[in-house]
């Protein structure tokens, strides 16, 4: 069910954010600077709290009721600092950069959910037209174009200059010289934690790029490279 939930959070996403030209250019999401003015429809206000009730549910689901896998620790801090990053932003007003961060992590998703669900029923090989396998292919790019380079080179972009650019209280965007804007004073954590979901990415296209050289080199199944690098906790391996 999760790709389902994924594919409908994206697309109520891409619905409110094709009203907006915030994906054109992402240092819109702070025009105007203050808050207050911004005009938050219904249906976005309705969006931001069921990403909100969505992320403390997988945090909670990832902590108490799924088989921990290898990277649980990396997947319970990710859902942690993004139900915070929601709370923190809807809190401050400052849900457009939001939308478009959530957006990304939603749309990546999709295919990641689509290779799980195939690995899962081993739809492998030339019986299965290669499924899992193409799969595979499909969540590496999307992984590296959305969490590699649209996450870091245009939202963390938009978070980190963008703000303190078009909105900080002084200093000309030296973000070095005001870490605490008055305007948004929770912006240095917010940026942090955003950092940190970045280099989570990158530890995740990692791991994927391991499963990549086994499946080139032909050294295991592509269910079999799955559960070594990813399904499974360590416990479970060393019975």
């Amino acid at each position: 069910m999760a790709d389902f939930a994924h594919m409908g959070f994206a697309a109520w996403a891409w619905h409110l954010i094709s009203q907006t030209d915030l994906w054109e250019n992402p240092w819109n999401c702070w025009k105007p600077c203050n808050a207050d003015e911004r005009v938050i429809s219904s249906s976005f206000e309705a969006f931001y709290l069921a990403q909100l009730g969505k992320a403390m549910f997988t945090a909670f689901s990832c902590a108490f009721l799924e088989e921990h896998r290898k990277d649980h620790i990396e997947m319970m801090l990710h859902h942690v600092v993004t139900a915070a990053l929601i709370y923190g932003s809807m809190l401050n007003g400052y849900m457009q950069i939001g939308l478009l961060v959530v957006f990304v992590h939603d749309l990546s998703d999709v295919p990641l959910d689509f290779m799980l669900m195939a690995n899962m029923l081993e739809l492998e090989g030339p019986k299965c037209l290669f499924f899992v396998e193409l799969s595979f292919v499909a969540n590496a790019i999307s992984w590296a174009y959305f969490r590699l380079y649209t996450f870091p080179f245009f939202l963390i972009d938009s978070a980190l200059f963008g703000f303190h650019t078009l909105c900080a209280d002084s200093h000309n965007g030296d973000i070095v010289a005001n870490l605490f804007p008055s305007t948004m004073p929770f912006w240095l954590f917010a940026n942090v934690m955003l950092i940190f979901l970045a280099i989570l990415h990158v530890w995740w296209f990692y791991l994927i790029m391991r499963i990549a050289y086994k499946l080139l080199m032909g050294i295991e199944k592509a269910s079999e490279i799955a559960d070594d690098e990813y399904e499974g906790s360590n416990e479970l391996k060393q019975d």
